[in-house]
């Protein structure tokens, strides 16, 4: 079997088409194929094709689609494997791993052998049919996938353009090069290219007035200047001492502004020696980085994320671009055309669609090092086109629930603060003397906030608003569970808006986790088996349900099969559920 996604979607068996026309068949089919022999979650399927606010019946959906598919197929190579679905195909068999073996084979023999390397470039770019994944429709996974099919097709295109000039033939790439810098304007190296293809033609005056027209295109739509290299180019050429070194440099631009300023560094920032030591360890690995941290509300992702980057900020000399994509605010979640848009930041002009704004994205981010933080997700389909690609770029993504990334995706999950941390922050906004008169008050006080830090923070700055109250008398009054609510109305607002989430949910387990949640306030056994005694609920039901408040970050499980409330959920006011029908 051959599959094609180079282009629109196309299946062959023996040289024959085998026609797949259902249009969420394909798109389902399409997710299996860009990962071609892995297990791709029936969640991340879900989340591929409808995004963020899927309809109820998503997950009998998708097992509806894949039926139909196997009927569809001629051979038995899509099978079922915990926790959704596998395309047990070859790597070979898929068009984008042929394309991306023959680009690696080329690259290698592109210094000893440059014909050879442009034979190679030719055949994979003879795989290339058109935008890819293009009968798709507007389904979140073609704004993810596309793009980067995209790019790996024009970064080999580029690559191929070099080897080209090494061998001498500029006047012959002149036509295609300029076909290309009109459908990509932004794209620096194309340009340079054809700069280069022009002066050595002759034809000096046009490679200068492309230099204008690239400049003129990049601070209308991105607000930037060209890179040094290509004003390198344009210096040169106006002297004309121009040696023209062929191989390409990444070179960094200035420094531009940001989509928005990180949260400044906090005074009080506390703890979290072990999670800094891992982002350290990290980001000193070579390649590209991407760092996923999760944990329930209030907990302090944010605040982690914003003093972390600020400590990184050397290392991205192009600057710090954040976003917060409110995911831990009622209402419906950003969509990825708004969080790129917010990305790009350009008060000037903003891309027509949502695949314009992933490429003007990328030629923003080009040949620089910029640090992406992404702050609140609710889904991978908001985040994944967000996601730099691009070599000395890095992206920190926080969440409540734990969010599906790119391969290579490091994830890192937030809990708590240790009684002593929490002793700590206390001290940092009350007054360590207050503290340190009375250390049993001060741990009965993190105790009764969860070790949370957002809670903390609230009841510390109202005790430092009272400093003629003691911390026992703050103990007392937080003892009565009613009393406790009212202090902690935002904190508690925070997490209702993760029971909301869940109950807005596109399946049964979801919804079912919304109403389950305020029956466990006082159930002393938290297990399948306990709950649906107590609620009269089918078990495997409720084991769904209490899986989903753990991705929620709405309780945990300290063991396979048992679950705990997080401190304060069992605070949320109790409502009365209604029987999942």
């Amino acid at each position: 079997m051959d599959f094609r996604i180079l282009g629109p979607l196309e299946v062959w068996h023996d040289g024959a088409h085998v026609p797949v026309t259902a249009p969420m068949q394909r798109a389902v089919l399409a997710t299996l194929l860009v990962r071609p022999g892995h297990t791709v979650s029936v969640d991340s399927i879900v989340d591929q094709l409808w995004g963020p606010q899927p309809p109820h019946t998503a997950q009998v959906t998708i097992r509806n689609y894949v039926q139909r598919l196997r009927r569809v197929l001629p051979e038995p190579v899509l099978e079922t494997v915990a926790p959704g679905y596998r395309l047990a195909v070859l790597p070979d068999q898929v068009d984008a791993s042929r394309f991306a073996g023959l680009v690696e084979q080329a690259r290698t023999v592109a210094s000893p052998n440059p014909v050879r390397a442009a034979q190679l470039f030719d055949e994979a770019l003879h795989l290339w049919r058109g935008s890819p994944l293009a009968d798709l429709g507007d389904v979140p996974m073609r704004l993810v996938h596309a793009p980067r099919l995209e790019e790996l097709y024009l970064g080999a295109l580029e690559e191929s353009f070099e080897v080209g000039l090494r061998l001498g033939w500029h006047a012959r790439l002149i036509p295609e090069l300029t076909a290309l810098t009109n459908t990509y304007p932004l794209r620096e190296r194309l340009c340079r290219q054809l700069m280069i293809s022009l002066y050595r033609t002759r034809r000096s005056a046009e490679a200068l007035t492309h230099y204008q027209h690239i400049r003129a295109r990049m601070i209308a739509e991105l607000g930037v200047e060209p890179g040094p290299e290509l004003r390198r180019l344009q210096e040169s050429i106006l002297r004309e001492d121009l040696t023209l070194s062929v191989p390409f440099i990444r070179v960094n631009a200035p420094a531009e502004r940001p989509a928005a300023d990180p949260p400044p560094r906090l005074a009080t920032f506390t703890g979290r020696d072990a999670e800094l030591t891992e982002l350290r360890e990290r980001f000193a690995a070579p390649g590209p980085v991407v760092f996923f941290v999760h944990g329930p509300a209030g907990v302090g992702k944010s605040t982690l994320a914003a003093q972390f980057a600020h400590e990184l900020a050397a290392r991205f000399p192009d600057g710090t671009l954040y976003v917060d994509l409110a995911g831990n605010q009622p209402g419906a979640p950003a969509t990825p055309a708004a969080v790129l848009t917010a990305l790009l930041g350009s008060p000037h002009s903003s891309p027509g669609s949502a695949e314009a704004a992933v490429r003007a994205y990328r030629a923003r981010l080009r040949g620089r090092r910029v640090l992406v933080v992404l702050d609140n997700a609710t889904s991978a389909s908001q985040v994944l086109p967000a996601i730099p690609d691009e070599d000395g770029c890095a992206a920190i993504v926080t969440s409540r629930r734990p969010v599906a990334g790119p391969d290579g995706t490091v994830h890192l999950h937030v809990d708590a603060l240790s009684t002593k941390e929490s002793v700590d922050l206390l001290g940092r906004i009350v007054g360590p003397r207050k503290v340190d008169g009375e250390p049993e008050a001060a741990a009965e006080l993190a105790e009764l906030c969860a070790n949370n830090p957002l809670a903390l923070r609230t009841i510390a700055t109202r005790a430092a608003s009272r400093p003629h109250w003691s911390l026992a008398a703050w103990v007392e009054l937080l003892t009565d569970p009613g009393r406790r609510r009212t202090e902690l109305a935002d904190v508690l607002g925070g997490l209702r808006v993760s029971v909301d989430q869940l109950a807005r949910g596109g399946t049964e387990a979801e919804q079912t986790a919304a109403e389950l949640l305020p029956r466990l306030q006082h159930a002393t056994e938290l297990t399948p088996a306990a709950v649906a005694d107590l609620t009269g609920w089918p078990e495997t039901l409720v084991g769904q349900a209490l899986e989903e408040l753990v991705d929620a970050q709405l309780l945990y499980s300290p063991t396979p099969g048992g679950y705990a409330h997080y401190g304060l959920t069992a605070l949320l006011d109790t409502e009365t559920p209604a029987t999942p029908g």
